[in-house]
Protein backbone atom coordinates (compact mmCIF):
# COMPACT_ATOMS: atom_id res chain seq x y z
CA UNK A 1 0.00 0.00 0.00
CA UNK A 2 0.99 3.67 -0.41
CA UNK A 3 0.01 6.90 0.94
CA UNK A 4 -1.40 10.15 -0.75
CA UNK A 5 -2.41 13.19 0.63
CA UNK A 6 -3.24 16.29 -0.24
CA UNK A 7 -4.32 19.88 0.26
CA UNK A 8 -5.66 23.17 -0.98
CA UNK A 9 -5.44 26.28 1.02
CA UNK A 10 -5.85 29.95 0.45
CA UNK A 11 -2.85 31.97 -0.48
CA UNK A 12 -1.48 35.28 -1.84
CA UNK A 13 1.72 34.36 -2.76
CA UNK A 14 3.07 34.59 -6.30
CA UNK A 15 5.63 32.28 -6.32
CA UNK A 16 5.98 30.00 -9.22
CA UNK A 17 5.25 26.02 -8.92
CA UNK A 18 7.54 23.84 -6.46
CA UNK A 19 8.44 20.75 -8.05
CA UNK A 20 9.63 17.68 -7.30
CA UNK A 21 13.41 18.61 -7.71
CA UNK A 22 12.62 20.79 -4.29
CA UNK A 23 10.70 18.25 -2.64
CA UNK A 24 12.96 18.17 0.44
CA UNK A 25 12.37 21.93 1.03
CA UNK A 26 9.09 21.22 0.55
CA UNK A 27 8.75 18.06 3.19
CA UNK A 28 10.16 20.43 5.58
CA UNK A 29 8.53 23.45 5.26
CA UNK A 30 5.45 23.04 4.24
CA UNK A 31 1.64 22.34 5.73
CA UNK A 32 1.82 18.83 3.84
CA UNK A 33 5.24 17.57 5.67
CA UNK A 34 3.05 16.43 9.08
CA UNK A 35 0.50 14.43 6.98
CA UNK A 36 3.08 12.83 4.78
CA UNK A 37 5.01 11.80 8.03
CA UNK A 38 1.77 10.21 9.78
CA UNK A 39 1.54 8.01 6.82
CA UNK A 40 5.44 6.58 6.83
CA UNK A 41 4.03 3.21 7.67
CA UNK A 42 2.42 3.66 4.02
CA UNK A 43 4.86 3.85 1.98
CA UNK A 44 8.72 3.60 3.79
CA UNK A 45 10.50 3.29 0.21
CA UNK A 46 10.16 7.20 -1.02
CA UNK A 47 8.24 10.32 0.06
CA UNK A 48 7.67 12.06 -2.56
CA UNK A 49 5.66 16.53 -2.78
CA UNK A 50 4.98 18.23 -5.17
CA UNK A 51 2.89 22.23 -4.85
CA UNK A 52 1.71 24.97 -7.43
CA UNK A 53 -0.10 28.11 -6.76
CA UNK A 54 -3.82 28.28 -8.98
CA UNK A 55 -5.54 31.15 -8.32
CA UNK A 56 -6.04 32.22 -5.06
CA UNK A 57 -5.22 28.77 -3.71
CA UNK A 58 -1.70 26.94 -2.73
CA UNK A 59 -2.27 23.38 -3.68
CA UNK A 60 -0.06 20.74 -2.32
CA UNK A 61 0.34 17.03 -3.05
CA UNK A 62 2.10 14.26 -0.76
CA UNK A 63 3.01 10.67 -1.26
CA UNK A 64 4.20 8.20 0.41
CA UNK A 65 5.73 4.96 -1.79
CA UNK A 66 5.72 1.09 -0.50
CA UNK A 67 7.19 -0.41 -4.14
CA UNK A 68 5.49 -3.28 -5.56
CA UNK A 69 5.65 -2.91 -9.41
CA UNK A 70 9.01 -1.27 -11.23
CA UNK A 71 11.18 -0.29 -8.15
CA UNK A 72 12.98 2.49 -9.28
CA UNK A 73 12.98 5.95 -9.18
CA UNK A 74 11.12 6.31 -12.96
CA UNK A 75 7.62 5.27 -10.96
CA UNK A 76 8.37 7.88 -7.97
CA UNK A 77 5.61 10.25 -6.95
CA UNK A 78 3.86 12.52 -7.52
CA UNK A 79 4.17 11.72 -11.12
CA UNK A 80 4.20 14.73 -13.59
CA UNK A 81 3.57 14.55 -17.05
CA UNK A 82 6.33 16.76 -18.82
CA UNK A 83 3.73 18.10 -22.17
CA UNK A 84 0.72 18.90 -20.08
CA UNK A 85 1.95 19.33 -16.74
CA UNK A 86 -1.05 16.91 -15.20
CA UNK A 87 0.53 15.47 -11.62
CA UNK A 88 -0.80 12.46 -10.51
CA UNK A 89 -0.73 10.57 -6.94
CA UNK A 90 -1.96 6.91 -6.92
CA UNK A 91 -2.24 4.39 -4.15
CA UNK A 92 -3.12 0.55 -5.40
CA UNK A 93 -2.16 -1.51 -8.39
CA UNK A 94 -4.23 -2.10 -12.01
CA UNK A 95 -4.01 -5.66 -13.04
CA UNK A 96 -4.66 -4.88 -16.67
CA UNK A 97 -2.02 -1.73 -16.62
CA UNK A 98 -0.28 -4.26 -19.41
CA UNK A 99 -3.43 -4.58 -21.36
CA UNK A 100 -3.86 -0.73 -21.29
CA UNK A 101 -0.14 0.32 -21.92
CA UNK A 102 -0.17 -1.70 -25.11
CA UNK A 103 -3.88 0.22 -25.79
CA UNK A 104 -2.57 3.29 -25.00
CA UNK A 105 0.60 2.53 -27.53
CA UNK A 106 -1.44 2.07 -30.54
CA UNK A 107 -2.46 5.52 -30.18
CA UNK A 108 0.51 7.23 -29.18
CA UNK A 109 4.11 6.39 -30.47
CA UNK A 110 5.55 8.24 -27.31
CA UNK A 111 7.57 5.64 -25.10
CA UNK A 112 7.02 4.45 -21.26
CA UNK A 113 9.52 6.10 -18.99
CA UNK A 114 8.97 3.41 -16.68
CA UNK A 115 7.40 -0.16 -16.39
CA UNK A 116 5.26 0.08 -13.84
CA UNK A 117 1.29 0.68 -13.53
CA UNK A 118 1.34 4.49 -12.59
CA UNK A 119 2.25 6.05 -15.45
CA UNK A 120 -0.21 3.91 -17.85
CA UNK A 121 -2.83 5.67 -15.05
CA UNK A 122 -1.83 9.19 -15.62
CA UNK A 123 -1.33 8.47 -19.16
CA UNK A 124 -5.02 6.54 -19.35
CA UNK A 125 -6.07 9.73 -17.96
CA UNK A 126 -4.43 11.85 -20.73
CA UNK A 127 -6.32 10.09 -23.19
CA UNK A 128 -9.27 8.80 -21.97
CA UNK A 129 -10.44 12.04 -19.64
CA UNK A 130 -12.32 11.43 -16.51
CA UNK A 131 -13.81 8.30 -18.29
CA UNK A 132 -10.58 6.32 -18.07
CA UNK A 133 -12.08 4.95 -14.54
CA UNK A 134 -14.10 2.71 -16.61
CA UNK A 135 -11.12 1.34 -18.14
CA UNK A 136 -9.43 -0.06 -14.72
CA UNK A 137 -9.81 -3.32 -13.32
CA UNK A 138 -7.80 -3.39 -9.94
CA UNK A 139 -7.86 -0.96 -6.49
CA UNK A 140 -6.96 2.29 -6.17
CA UNK A 141 -7.42 5.39 -4.93
CA UNK A 142 -5.92 8.24 -6.84
CA UNK A 143 -5.50 12.29 -7.49
CA UNK A 144 -5.04 14.26 -11.04
CA UNK A 145 -4.05 17.51 -10.90
CA UNK A 146 -4.95 18.90 -14.55
CA UNK A 147 -3.69 22.73 -15.04
CA UNK A 148 -5.50 22.95 -18.24
CA UNK A 149 -8.50 22.77 -16.62
CA UNK A 150 -7.78 24.02 -13.19
CA UNK A 151 -9.17 21.02 -11.53
CA UNK A 152 -8.36 18.12 -9.03
CA UNK A 153 -9.60 14.95 -9.74
CA UNK A 154 -10.25 12.30 -7.39
CA UNK A 155 -11.34 8.53 -7.64
CA UNK A 156 -11.75 5.38 -5.31
CA UNK A 157 -12.07 1.96 -7.12
CA UNK A 158 -15.24 0.21 -7.59
CA UNK A 159 -15.26 -1.62 -4.25
CA UNK A 160 -13.89 0.65 -2.32
CA UNK A 161 -10.72 -1.81 -1.44
CA UNK A 162 -8.61 1.47 -1.05
CA UNK A 163 -9.51 4.01 1.10
CA UNK A 164 -9.63 8.04 0.49
CA UNK A 165 -10.77 10.42 2.89
CA UNK A 166 -12.12 14.15 2.67
CA UNK A 167 -12.61 16.88 4.65
CA UNK A 168 -13.81 20.57 3.76
CA UNK A 169 -12.85 23.64 6.10
CA UNK A 170 -14.10 27.35 6.21
CA UNK A 171 -12.43 30.23 3.78
CA UNK A 172 -11.91 28.01 0.64
CA UNK A 173 -9.49 25.29 2.95
CA UNK A 174 -9.91 21.43 1.44
CA UNK A 175 -7.96 18.13 2.22
CA UNK A 176 -7.58 14.46 1.59
CA UNK A 177 -5.50 11.44 2.78
CA UNK A 178 -5.41 7.94 2.86
CA UNK A 179 -6.09 7.75 6.59
CA UNK A 180 -8.05 9.69 8.71
CA UNK A 181 -5.45 10.28 11.00
CA UNK A 182 -2.93 12.50 8.21
CA UNK A 183 -6.17 14.89 8.73
CA UNK A 184 -6.66 14.84 12.27
CA UNK A 185 -3.24 16.90 11.92
CA UNK A 186 -4.56 20.05 10.50
CA UNK A 187 -5.09 22.71 12.64
CA UNK A 188 -8.68 23.27 11.03
CA UNK A 189 -10.06 20.00 11.47
CA UNK A 190 -12.00 20.20 14.43
CA UNK A 191 -11.32 16.41 16.65
CA UNK A 192 -15.41 16.12 17.25
CA UNK A 193 -17.26 12.51 17.17
CA UNK A 194 -19.57 11.97 14.91
CA UNK A 195 -22.15 10.27 16.19
CA UNK A 196 -23.67 8.50 12.97
CA UNK A 197 -19.83 6.87 12.48
CA UNK A 198 -19.88 5.83 16.08
CA UNK A 199 -23.34 4.38 15.53
CA UNK A 200 -22.19 1.93 12.81
CA UNK A 201 -19.37 0.98 14.29
CA UNK A 202 -20.97 -0.18 17.21
CA UNK A 203 -23.70 -1.75 15.44
CA UNK A 204 -21.79 -3.92 12.87
CA UNK A 205 -17.89 -3.60 14.22
CA UNK A 206 -16.77 -1.12 11.55
CA UNK A 207 -17.61 2.65 10.89
CA UNK A 208 -20.00 2.53 7.64
CA UNK A 209 -19.24 4.60 4.86
CA UNK A 210 -19.04 7.57 3.83
CA UNK A 211 -18.78 8.20 7.48
CA UNK A 212 -15.55 8.24 9.83
CA UNK A 213 -14.93 8.74 13.62
CA UNK A 214 -15.04 12.40 13.07
CA UNK A 215 -17.47 14.82 12.52
CA UNK A 216 -17.14 16.64 8.90
CA UNK A 217 -14.12 14.15 7.59
CA UNK A 218 -15.92 11.85 4.91
CA UNK A 219 -15.14 8.73 2.69
CA UNK A 220 -15.29 9.26 -0.84
CA UNK A 221 -17.73 6.38 -1.67
CA UNK A 222 -16.65 3.37 -3.75
CA UNK A 223 -16.88 3.75 -7.45
CA UNK A 224 -17.08 7.14 -7.06
CA UNK A 225 -15.37 10.16 -8.32
CA UNK A 226 -15.19 13.92 -7.36
CA UNK A 227 -13.98 17.12 -8.59
CA UNK A 228 -12.78 20.11 -7.18
CA UNK A 229 -12.42 23.24 -9.74
CA UNK A 230 -10.05 25.83 -8.97
CA UNK A 231 -10.96 29.23 -10.40
CA UNK A 232 -9.05 32.58 -9.78
CA UNK A 233 -11.09 33.36 -6.87
CA UNK A 234 -12.90 30.38 -5.36
CA UNK A 235 -13.05 27.15 -4.30
CA UNK A 236 -15.49 24.44 -5.69
CA UNK A 237 -16.10 20.85 -4.12
CA UNK A 238 -18.54 19.22 -6.78
CA UNK A 239 -20.44 16.15 -5.62
CA UNK A 240 -19.20 12.41 -5.61
CA UNK A 241 -20.06 11.30 -9.22
CA UNK A 242 -21.01 7.17 -9.48
CA UNK A 243 -19.01 5.77 -12.11
CA UNK A 244 -19.95 2.22 -11.30
CA UNK A 245 -22.53 0.07 -8.62
CA UNK A 246 -22.69 -3.53 -8.02
CA UNK A 247 -25.54 -4.70 -9.92
CA UNK A 248 -29.08 -5.31 -7.82
CA UNK A 249 -31.09 -7.35 -10.04
CA UNK A 250 -31.07 -11.21 -10.05
CA UNK A 251 -29.97 -12.49 -13.28
CA UNK A 252 -32.39 -14.80 -15.20
CA UNK A 253 -32.05 -18.52 -15.26
CA UNK A 254 -30.21 -19.45 -18.00
CA UNK A 255 -30.03 -23.30 -17.84
CA UNK A 256 -26.31 -23.37 -16.63
CA UNK A 257 -25.82 -26.95 -14.07
CA UNK A 258 -24.43 -26.34 -11.61
CA UNK A 259 -20.93 -27.95 -12.84
CA UNK A 260 -20.74 -25.74 -15.61
CA UNK A 261 -21.16 -23.13 -12.80
CA UNK A 262 -18.45 -24.53 -11.05
CA UNK A 263 -16.09 -24.37 -13.78
CA UNK A 264 -16.95 -20.68 -14.33
CA UNK A 265 -16.08 -19.74 -10.66
CA UNK A 266 -13.26 -22.12 -10.67
CA UNK A 267 -12.01 -19.97 -14.02
CA UNK A 268 -12.73 -16.49 -12.65
CA UNK A 269 -10.76 -16.65 -9.11
CA UNK A 270 -7.92 -18.38 -11.32
CA UNK A 271 -7.85 -15.56 -13.41
CA UNK A 272 -7.81 -13.09 -10.51
CA UNK A 273 -4.84 -15.20 -8.58
CA UNK A 274 -2.88 -14.78 -11.78
CA UNK A 275 -3.62 -10.65 -11.92
CA UNK A 276 -2.75 -10.68 -8.09
CA UNK A 277 0.58 -12.50 -8.36
CA UNK A 278 2.12 -9.74 -10.76
CA UNK A 279 4.77 -7.75 -8.57
CA UNK A 280 8.21 -7.22 -8.49
CA UNK A 281 8.49 -7.34 -4.99
CA UNK A 282 8.54 -11.10 -2.85
CA UNK A 283 4.99 -11.96 -1.87
CA UNK A 284 3.17 -15.39 -0.03
CA UNK A 285 -0.24 -16.36 1.29
CA UNK A 286 -2.20 -16.20 4.77
CA UNK A 287 -3.38 -19.55 5.04
CA UNK A 288 -5.86 -20.93 7.56
CA UNK A 289 -8.02 -23.39 7.62
CA UNK A 290 -11.15 -22.25 5.97
CA UNK A 291 -12.04 -22.60 2.28
CA UNK A 292 -11.55 -19.83 1.38
CA UNK A 293 -7.46 -19.04 1.63
CA UNK A 294 -6.83 -22.64 1.07
CA UNK A 295 -8.55 -22.17 -2.12
CA UNK A 296 -6.37 -18.97 -3.00
CA UNK A 297 -3.40 -21.22 -2.44
CA UNK A 298 -4.38 -23.82 -4.54
CA UNK A 299 -5.19 -21.86 -7.20
CA UNK A 300 -1.52 -19.99 -6.34
CA UNK A 301 0.02 -22.99 -6.63
CA UNK A 302 -1.54 -23.78 -10.23
CA UNK A 303 -0.22 -20.27 -11.60
CA UNK A 304 3.29 -19.18 -9.59
CA UNK A 305 5.96 -19.26 -11.58
CA UNK A 306 7.85 -20.38 -8.11
CA UNK A 307 7.28 -22.04 -4.70
CA UNK A 308 4.78 -20.03 -2.68
CA UNK A 309 5.16 -18.93 0.43
CA UNK A 310 2.45 -19.53 3.13
CA UNK A 311 1.79 -17.97 7.02
CA UNK A 312 -0.26 -18.93 9.44
CA UNK A 313 -1.72 -17.85 13.43
CA UNK A 314 -1.01 -20.36 15.73
CA UNK A 315 -2.97 -20.47 19.20
CA UNK A 316 -2.68 -22.21 22.88
CA UNK A 317 -6.16 -22.20 22.85
CA UNK A 318 -7.39 -25.53 20.66
CA UNK A 319 -10.27 -24.58 20.03
CA UNK A 320 -9.45 -21.75 18.48
CA UNK A 321 -5.82 -23.72 17.09
CA UNK A 322 -5.82 -24.19 12.73
CA UNK A 323 -2.13 -25.10 12.46
CA UNK A 324 -2.48 -28.49 12.36
CA UNK A 325 -4.61 -28.50 9.44
CA UNK A 326 -2.59 -25.56 7.50
CA UNK A 327 0.29 -27.23 7.81
CA UNK A 328 -1.43 -30.23 5.64
CA UNK A 329 -2.63 -27.96 3.01
CA UNK A 330 0.74 -26.26 2.72
CA UNK A 331 2.80 -29.88 2.55
CA UNK A 332 0.25 -30.63 0.27
CA UNK A 333 1.20 -27.66 -2.29
CA UNK A 334 4.77 -27.97 -1.17
CA UNK A 335 4.91 -23.90 0.03
CA UNK A 336 7.39 -22.47 2.24
CA UNK A 337 5.39 -22.07 5.54
CA UNK A 338 5.72 -20.11 8.25
CA UNK A 339 3.36 -20.35 11.64
CA UNK A 340 3.61 -17.14 14.08
CA UNK A 341 2.43 -18.34 17.42
CA UNK A 342 0.10 -15.86 19.45
CA UNK A 343 -0.50 -16.41 23.33
CA UNK A 344 -2.65 -14.24 25.08
CA UNK A 345 0.43 -12.43 26.97
CA UNK A 346 1.94 -11.85 23.50
CA UNK A 347 -1.22 -10.51 22.38
CA UNK A 348 -1.79 -8.51 25.58
CA UNK A 349 1.45 -7.04 24.93
CA UNK A 350 1.21 -5.87 21.92
CA UNK A 351 -2.41 -4.63 22.20
CA UNK A 352 -1.24 -0.61 22.47
CA UNK A 353 0.91 -1.13 19.34
CA UNK A 354 -2.37 -2.39 17.55
CA UNK A 355 -4.60 -0.18 18.31
CA UNK A 356 -2.06 2.91 17.64
CA UNK A 357 -1.35 0.98 14.17
CA UNK A 358 -5.51 1.22 13.23
CA UNK A 359 -6.94 4.28 11.43
CA UNK A 360 -10.32 3.49 11.29
CA UNK A 361 -11.21 0.51 14.16
CA UNK A 362 -12.57 -2.57 13.11
CA UNK A 363 -13.52 -5.15 15.48
CA UNK A 364 -11.79 -8.06 14.02
CA UNK A 365 -8.77 -7.07 12.51
CA UNK A 366 -6.26 -8.32 15.41
CA UNK A 367 -5.48 -11.54 13.27
CA UNK A 368 -4.91 -9.54 10.49
CA UNK A 369 -2.32 -7.34 12.20
CA UNK A 370 -0.34 -10.05 13.39
CA UNK A 371 0.13 -12.09 10.02
CA UNK A 372 0.77 -8.93 8.13
CA UNK A 373 3.46 -8.01 10.44
CA UNK A 374 4.99 -11.66 10.31
CA UNK A 375 4.48 -11.40 6.83
CA UNK A 376 6.93 -8.23 6.30
CA UNK A 377 9.25 -9.70 9.13
CA UNK A 378 9.42 -12.44 6.57
CA UNK A 379 10.63 -10.63 3.64
CA UNK A 380 7.28 -10.57 2.49
CA UNK A 381 5.66 -7.20 0.84
CA UNK A 382 2.73 -8.68 -0.66
CA UNK A 383 0.15 -11.24 0.49
CA UNK A 384 -2.88 -13.24 -0.92
CA UNK A 385 -5.54 -13.83 1.62
CA UNK A 386 -8.99 -15.40 1.56
CA UNK A 387 -10.90 -12.30 3.45
CA UNK A 388 -13.91 -11.60 1.77
CA UNK A 389 -14.89 -15.02 0.41
CA UNK A 390 -17.62 -15.41 3.09
CA UNK A 391 -19.01 -12.83 2.00
CA UNK A 392 -19.41 -13.47 -1.44
CA UNK A 393 -20.11 -17.06 -1.20
CA UNK A 394 -22.49 -16.22 1.91
CA UNK A 395 -20.35 -18.63 4.22
CA UNK A 396 -21.34 -16.99 7.33
CA UNK A 397 -24.33 -18.18 9.30
CA UNK A 398 -25.75 -14.63 9.32
CA UNK A 399 -26.85 -15.23 5.30
CA UNK A 400 -28.45 -18.20 5.73
CA UNK A 401 -30.54 -17.17 8.56
CA UNK A 402 -31.75 -14.19 7.01
CA UNK A 403 -32.76 -16.12 4.22
CA UNK A 404 -34.82 -18.37 6.49
CA UNK A 405 -36.50 -15.40 8.46
CA UNK A 406 -36.94 -13.28 5.02
CA UNK A 407 -39.49 -16.78 4.08
CA UNK A 408 -41.00 -16.52 7.62
CA UNK A 409 -41.66 -13.43 7.20
CA UNK A 410 -44.11 -13.73 4.17
CA UNK A 411 -46.18 -15.50 7.07
CA UNK A 412 -46.63 -12.77 8.89
CA UNK A 413 -46.44 -9.60 6.52
CA UNK A 414 -49.72 -9.76 5.71
CA UNK A 415 -50.59 -8.59 9.18
CA UNK A 416 -51.33 -4.84 9.75
CA UNK A 417 -47.96 -2.72 10.99
CA UNK A 418 -49.92 -1.41 14.13
CA UNK A 419 -50.39 -5.35 15.16
CA UNK A 420 -46.98 -5.91 13.86
CA UNK A 421 -45.83 -3.03 16.51
CA UNK A 422 -47.95 -4.23 19.35
CA UNK A 423 -46.28 -7.78 18.90
CA UNK A 424 -43.25 -6.41 18.88
CA UNK A 425 -43.93 -4.30 22.20
CA UNK A 426 -44.79 -7.48 23.74
CA UNK A 427 -41.84 -9.33 22.52
CA UNK A 428 -39.31 -6.63 24.04
CA UNK A 429 -41.18 -6.63 27.26
CA UNK A 430 -41.56 -10.59 27.56
CA UNK A 431 -37.19 -10.61 26.78
CA UNK A 432 -36.35 -8.45 29.32
CA UNK A 433 -34.25 -6.35 26.91
CA UNK A 434 -32.36 -9.27 25.73
CA UNK A 435 -30.24 -8.58 22.52
CA UNK A 436 -32.49 -11.60 20.95
CA UNK A 437 -36.03 -9.93 21.79
CA UNK A 438 -34.95 -6.46 20.68
CA UNK A 439 -33.31 -7.76 17.22
CA UNK A 440 -37.14 -9.88 17.16
CA UNK A 441 -38.78 -6.97 18.11
CA UNK A 442 -37.33 -3.98 15.33
CA UNK A 443 -37.72 -7.15 12.64
CA UNK A 444 -41.52 -7.46 13.52
CA UNK A 445 -41.30 -3.58 13.16
CA UNK A 446 -39.86 -3.97 9.62
CA UNK A 447 -40.62 -4.04 6.38
CA UNK A 448 -39.01 -8.24 6.10
CA UNK A 449 -37.01 -7.32 3.25
CA UNK A 450 -33.50 -9.23 2.59
CA UNK A 451 -31.60 -6.05 3.27
CA UNK A 452 -33.66 -5.01 6.58
CA UNK A 453 -33.52 -8.39 7.90
CA UNK A 454 -29.67 -8.90 7.00
CA UNK A 455 -29.11 -5.61 8.87
CA UNK A 456 -31.27 -6.35 11.89
CA UNK A 457 -29.55 -10.29 12.55
CA UNK A 458 -25.78 -8.54 12.06
CA UNK A 459 -25.68 -5.87 14.66
CA UNK A 460 -23.72 -6.50 17.30
CA UNK A 461 -25.03 -3.88 19.52
CA UNK A 462 -28.28 -2.24 19.77
CA UNK A 463 -29.46 1.68 20.76
CA UNK A 464 -31.58 1.00 23.69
Amino acid sequence: MCGISGLLLPSDQQTASLSIDSERRLLAESPIAPMVSAMRHRGPDAQGAWAVNVGNHRLLLGHNRLSILDLSESAHQPMVDPDSGCVLIYNGELYNFVKLRDELLTVSKSPFNSTGDTEVLLRAYLHWGKSCVTKLRGMFAFAIYDPRRRELFLARDHLGIKPLYLTEGANGRFAFASEVRALLILPWVERALDIFGLTGYLAYGSVQEPYTLVKNVYALPAGHTLTVELSVNKLLVGTPERFWQLPETRAAKHGISLNETSQQVRQVLTESVRHHLVSDVPLGAFLSSGLDSSTVVALMAEVAPAQIHTLTVSFDEANFDESGIARTIARHYGTQHTEVRLTADDFLQDLPIWLASQDQPSADGANTWVISRASREAGLTVALSGLGGDELFAGYSTFQRTVQATRLFKRIGWLPQSIRNGLASITGRLGNGSIMSQKLAEWLRSDGSTLSTYLILRRMFLPL
